[in-house]
């Protein structure tokens, strides 16, 4: 019996490539449309071309409508880049040319920015301290958005039919208010305050959900959770009915719901690790407010830490999930946590009622078969 192909069925996948300490992922939603999490790439390593090659063509497209009765229609419906670290945007050339001919043109373009329209989410970029090798990627990381509209959306729903109890928020702080948790103009308070900009992806397929929480330090992910002045929330939930009553959620914060209401209804299959599983990164709270009281597995995207500058990866994470097989290679075994720091890129299968499935391959093209 043949292998039904992962673009030709209703599951989630979600790719996290190994691109060292930094972070490249990329989700096929239900609806077959493409979402990229952020744009990590390492010396050995960039995403760029398995992308291309072996998931774009085989998307359905995206249709982005437009408040004059336009439209476009993209291959990348979003492209999320959490916040402007360099280690989370490293490939931003893969958006250029700014033009419909470039397949990595997403239909929207989702990030902490500084846009002149919208002066109360102005990223303060003096404190954003990136190596200085990185002007050249943060310029583009600039020149990437000035073409854009405020506000920060979540896509919609234009499918011609429905896929049942799939839905995904954006969650942010706004970088000023950043600014007032972390108001110390040193390294330290510099560096809380570019991870505090993170935004916070969480999403839901049935009983499967995954949390990509970018950077976000302890202190600002107890602000989100308790949704704090001025939190902002996008929300789209696939379903056409669900549309009609609540035209404004992909753009507007009301009455969305909350990333603490998320998790204490549905749990947490999956965790991405705050901040790649440092210690600086780990929050106690995060974790009371999962159903459950842990996710059931952790996934960290890392490079090897060969010296004391590298920082560890927290203890916690190796206890702090239920567990959950893991194919690698070929071998299945139950863990709590895994890492791309063994030299694997990661897959992760949501069929929406059984618990992920999850593979991890030292060769990108060996994980295309599942």
């Amino acid at each position: 019996m043949a292998r039904i192909r992962w673009y030709d069925n209703s599951d989630c996948y979600v790719w996290l490539f190994n691109v060292g300490r930094g972070l490249s992922a990329f989700i096929k939603t239900p609806l077959n449309q493409g979402i990229i999490v952020d744009l990590g790439a390492s010396r050995d390593y960039s995403p760029q071309e398995f992308i291309a090659r072996e998931i774009l063509p085989h998307l359905d497209l995206y249709r982005q409508l437009y408040d004059d009765g336009d439209y476009k229609d993209f291959k990348i419906a979003q492209v999320i880049i959490s916040h402007p670290h360099v280690d989370h945007f490293n490939n931003i050339d893969m958006l250029f040319p700014l033009e419909s001919s470039n397949p990595f043109q997403p239909a929207l373009l989702t990030c902490p920015h500084s846009h002149g329209e919208a002066p109360d989410e102005a990223l303060n970029w003096a404190r954003i301290k990136n190596y200085p090798e990185s002007k050249e990627k943060e310029r583009l990381y600039r020149e990437s958005y000035k073409k854009r509209n405020p506000p920060l959306q979540t896509i919609q729903f234009h499918a011609g039919y429905t896929v049942q109890d799939f839905e995904y928020g954006i969650y942010y702080i706004p970088p000023p208010i950043c600014e007032e948790i972390y108001p110390n103009d040193n390294d330290s308070d510099n560096v809380k305050y570019g991870n505090a900009t993170s935004l916070v992806l969480f999403l839901r397929y049935g009983k499967n959900t995954i949390l990509f929480p970018g950077d976000m330090p302890p202190e600002s992910m107890s602000y989100l959770l308790s949704e704090g002045r001025g939190v902002q929330k996008r929300y789209t939930r696939f379903n056409p009915n669900f549309k009609d009553s609540h035209p404004k959620w992909h753009e507007e914060t009301s009455d969305q719901p909350s990333l603490k209401a998320c998790l204490e209804t549905y749990g947490l299959s999956i965790l991405i690790a705050p901040h790649h599983g440092l210690e600086s990164g780990y929050s106690s709270e995060l974790y009371q407010c999962i159903k459950t009281g842990k996710p059931m597995l952790v996934l960290i995207s890392e490079k090897r830490h060969k010296t004391d500058h590298n920082g560890s990866v927290d203890d916690k994470y190796r206890s702090g999930a239920h567990g959950l097989s893991i194919d690698v290679e070929g071998k299945t075994e139950p863990y709590c946590s895994f890492s791309t720091a063994n030299n694997k890129h990661i897959l992760v299968k949501f069929n929406g009622y059984d618990a992920p499935t999850v593979y991890a391959r030292e060769k990108d093209m060996n994980l295309l078969d599942k």
